[in-house]
């Protein structure tokens, strides 16, 4: 993984304006020179990091190589490709590791099996992976890119060979010296050199910065450290710590575990009591915490990596989302060991495998051996020693809650949670007095990081970590609203346009999405013909229509209790109305059907006789549902009028004239079938009752008198 350093002479862009550190000041503060307007500005760290975070500060890379944006998420690596790697950094390992020496590096070449053998030509080719290799410290650099990109800064290869030369001769003798020392030497050998050549041929020196820059990237601290500590101090120096527990650096090592918090916390949605689980990570050294994650199952792999993510970004404005904090949260870094136990969640191989990546190292406790990791075993028991003298606390063991009503007392949500965790990581535990390390660990962190020169490494890009380590991974189709993630939609144009381009090519494969569970604000979506991810933001709006604040981070399973929530009140949601208007409407077509039938035989004229009068009554109906304020009642009533009554007589004697001539003809016995009797809606003005008739009433399909 690419990452830069804030130490003199690293250059960046801020701002439009380029800017090169001259020197680190006390109090955090870094002076720069601004080279757009050759003046000289001082800067705090925080400032440099926000400007970082909001992607206003761009660093220069110094870097011959740089890995493929598809790179950056593992599950994107081919199994071919994981195994050209795997073999590659097989052959590699033995010459990092300094077990073979240069002058045998070509009879170890020859001496490999088949298998490896192939993956490499020639003893260049191996000399190209081991400075990949040391270059990004990423064994994803082993894989072939199949482009080649040119070094922002060109320096005459004479100097090199000098400056390499004196670095050397360092190494050899385990000395060292200041760089205005090595930049003495480097003008007096170029003076010595200038003096056989024309006056056109002159050599001329690089500057400090330059000089600086190639110290760095030429400097081999193992072979300093075995002239001067020794080979095993060396191995130590160089991979960190592996059995030994003395630590002597902040970021050395750093201890991860979990547990059950001791504290009962209320679904807003649901009123239930549920019991989170707490993630921890502590800075060994220092007693310092690092990051934490929380979730409401018990953690796997992808849950300790979230931890590890908050552990090494920035935490940034946290005053701002939380003001009851009076002290920062100044921790943070690419760790050079993670301990973590045997737990299953632990010894998945994808732990290991996702930091071995970014060259972490993890080691796993043997069974029964939690001293070995005590500093985070103590500051699990810490926090639950503090959460105890809440409402709600479920204590740590039956005996000691006694008759204590956890779930009625409970009192606190998430937010509130959110808040208190906090407080007790920053004001309760950093900025307290510390026995196990002679003061706080605030103040311990930062002394150890000035005194003991620990510059710590941040990516280029957070985008970068986020991919690598956050713990959401899902395939999701692309609508006209944009992405949905638990029923909250996330767009952007640059997705809009790649919905675009896959609908153009009729192209309905879901697309890739990666996302960090502890800030659902933003996802990552990845444009498989670009190769690289994209930034997708929660629809405007959303966050608020579902009464969440936008200005905190937005927890996966926040939106998760929320679908659920919504998801359970549509399935318990009480039908039995919605059947009984179904069964009516069934009922209803059913009757029609069967005076659907009475009506086919009856003459034209008849039948829209009996059309009109069923549109008056439909009239009627929708009439009564408009009336007046003044009408306080209507109902509907039968009329037997004089012409209704001879319509009748005149029907009746019509089909019984039918039915006595079809009895002759055909032997059969007298037809069942009576006239449906005609009925038509009037209104009455009364101020008794109000009775509207149903519709399906208008017709009497017995045909016995009137109603």
């Amino acid at each position: 993984m690419e990452a830069f350093a804030l130490i003199p002479g690293m250059q960046f862009k801020m701002d439009d304006d380029k800017y090169l550190i001259r020197k680190c000041l006390e109090n955090d503060d870094i002076e720069l020179s601004n080279l757009s307007y050759n003046s000289v500005e001082i800067f705090s760290t925080n400032e440099l990091l926000e400007a970082w975070y909001e992607k206003r500060l761009i660093p220069k890379k110094e870097l011959t190589i740089q890995l493929l944006p598809r790179l950056m998420d593992p599950e994107l690596i081919s199994d071919e490709e994981n195994k050209i790697m795997e073999n590659r950094f097989k052959v590699l390992e033995p010459v990092i590791k300094g077990y073979i020496k240069p002058a045998d590096i070509g009879n170890y070449v020859d001496s490999l099996p088949v298998e490896l053998k192939l993956s490499i030509s020639s003893v260049s080719m191996l000399y190209k992976w081991k400075k990949k290799y040391l270059e990004t410290g990423d064994k994803r650099s082993l894989i072939s890119t199949g482009r080649y990109q040119k070094r922002g800064f060109y320096t005459d290869p004479i100097i090199i060979s000098l400056i390499e030369k004196m670095l050397r001769d360092e190494e050899r003798t385990g000395l060292t010296t200041t760089i205005r020392d090595k930049h003495i030497n480097l003008k007096g050998s170029i003076e010595d050199l200038n003096k056989f050549r024309e006056e056109k041929d002159q050599i001329k020196p690089c500057g400090l910065a330059t000089l600086f820059r190639i110290v760095q990237d030429r400097t081999n601290s193992r072979a300093k450290d075995r002239s001067r500590h020794g080979p095993v101090q060396a191995a130590l120096n160089m991979n960190g710590s592996t059995s030994e527990l003395v630590v002597k650096r902040p970021l050395e090592r750093v201890e991860v575990d979990w547990t059950p918090i001791d504290l009962l916390i209320v679904d807003l949605e649901t009123l239930k009591r549920v019991r989170y689980y707490l993630i921890y990570a502590i800075d060994v050294f220092s007693d310092y915490p690092l990051g934490f994650y929380i979730c409401p199952n018990e953690p796997d792999t992808k849950d300790i990596l979230q931890c590890l993510l908050h552990a090494m970004l920035p935490k940034l404005h946290l005053k701002k989302l939380y003001p009851d904090l009076k002290h920062d949260w100044t921790a943070f870094g690419v760790p050079e060991v993670v301990v973590v136990d045997n737990a299953k969640a632990n010894e998945s191989g994808d732990l290991k495998e996702i930091l071995g990546l970014i060259n972490v190292e993890v080691q796993f406790c043997p069974v029964k051996t939690g001293h070995y990791k005590g500093t985070i075993e103590r500051g699990l028991q810490t926090i639950n020693r503090i959460l105890q003298k809440y409402p709600g606390s479920t204590f740590s063991n039956p005996q000691e809650r006694s008759q204590y009503k956890s779930e009625e007392e409970a009192c606190i949500d998430m937010l509130t949670l959110l808040n208190i965790i906090h407080i007790i990581f920053i004001e309760k535990i950093a900025n307290d007095y510390s026995l196990a390390v002679g003061g706080t660990p605030d103040f311990v962190w930062r002394e150890g990081l000035k005194k003991l020169k620990v510059h710590r490494r941040i990516p280029f890009s957070k985008e970068e970590l986020i991919i690598l380590l956050g713990s959401g991974t899902e395939y999701r189709s692309i609508s006209n609203k944009g992405i949905k993630i638990q029923s909250q939609y996330f767009t952007s144009p640059s997705l809009m346009e790649l919905a675009d381009r896959k609908k153009r090519r009729k192209d309905e494969e879901d697309v890739r999405v990666r996302f960090n569970k502890a800030d659902m604000r933003i996802i990552y979506v990845y444009d498989e013909e670009n190769q690289q991810y994209i930034e997708v933001y929660s629809t405007k709006n959303s966050l608020q229509n579902k009464n969440i604040n936008d200005l905190y981070p937005v927890h996966y399973e926040q939106l998760h209790s929320i679908s659920y929530n919504n998801g359970k009140n549509y399935r318990d949601f009480d039908t039995s109305d919605l059947y009984h208007a179904d069964q009516a409407i069934k009922r209803l077509i059913t009757e029609s059907a069967g005076r659907l039938k009475v009506v086919e035989q009856l003459p034209k004229d008849e039948r829209s006789e009996i059309m009109s009068k069923n549109l008056s009554a439909a009239h009627v109906t929708f009439d009564a549902q408009l009336a007046p304020n003044d009408l306080e009642s209507i109902r509907l009533v039968d009329e037997a009028s004089e012409h209704i009554k001879d319509y009748k007589e005149k029907f009746k004697r019509k089909r019984k004239s039918k039915a006595t001539t079809s009895d002759k003809n055909t032997g059969n016995k007298k037809s069942s079938f009576k006239t449906p009797s005609v009925e038509q809606a009037t209104i009455v003005d009364t101020s008794l009752e109000m009775e509207l008739k149903p519709y399906d009433t208008i017709y009497n399909m017995n045909g016995e008198g009137d109603e």
